[in-house]
């Protein structure tokens, strides 16, 4: 049996299997989590992809599994040129890379130089911003609190209460943040900060305010 016919019988109700490569294979669990299975069946890796991730799998013609690159802070040489698909460049076993300890920052030499012109490996995308087009305040402080919708017909919810910004798109938590406020409590926030902590993420430029929910 090969491995991609193994993970196959793995599948339950509403998962995905992807293929990395011939010897690499992820599997999309119905939860939003994803597993990895590489070189030989019990080789297991568990990766931590964001919503934003899993929906950019989910909806590419083209099956290319997402990777987060390692933080800045925990980047070394291994992280930078050894890749999970094409192996340690020094040719250690203990690589921190191809160990599934840290996670490669970008796709390797040999990702680039692939035979196929295709290795599997993608860089993470920029998450959506969301552009409002209407928007009310519903509460003032404690909690702040909006409700909007977007130029696509989705509904957002955001709220800032106890220093935690949350916002919610059609019941799904799209962003959340700590921070206490230049007002310095912790359940006030203005609208115009509010759009320097979502800049990049939401677009309220083209934003309509309106008297009423009922609105929205």
């Amino acid at each position: 049996m090969t491995l991609k016919e193994h993970v196959k019988n793995l599948l339950q109700d509403d998962e995905k299997l992807i293929e990395v490569s011939p010897f690499c294979y992820m599997r999309l669990m119905a939860d939003g989590s994803a597993i990895m299975y590489k070189n030989n069946i019990a080789k297991v890796q568990s990766l931590n992809l964001s919503r934003h991730d899993l929906e950019f799998i989910k909806g590419m013609a083209l099956p290319v599994p997402i990777f987060t690159p390692e933080p800045e802070e925990n980047r070394d040489v291994h992280t930078e040129h050894c890749c999970v698909i094409h192996g340690c460049k020094y040719g250690r076993s203990n690589c921190p890379v191809t160990s599934d300890m840290k996670r490669q920052s970008h796709a390797c030499e040999s990702c680039y130089n692939d035979a196929e012109g295709f290795c599997g490996w993608r860089e993470a995308p920029d998450p959506p911003v969301y552009v409002i087009t209407k928007i009310i305040e519903t509460c003032s402080a404690c909690p702040a609190q909006w409700s909007a919708r977007t130029d696509d017909g989705r509904y957002v919810y955001i709220r800032y209460r106890h220093g935690h910004l949350r916002i919610d798109v059609d019941d799904d938590t799209r962003h959340e943040e700590d921070f206490i406020s230049e007002y310095g409590g912790d359940g006030c926030l203005s609208f115009e900060e509010l759009q320097r902590h979502t800049e990049g993420f939401m677009d309220f430029s083209g934003a309509k305010w309106v008297k009423t929910s009922d609105e929205i």
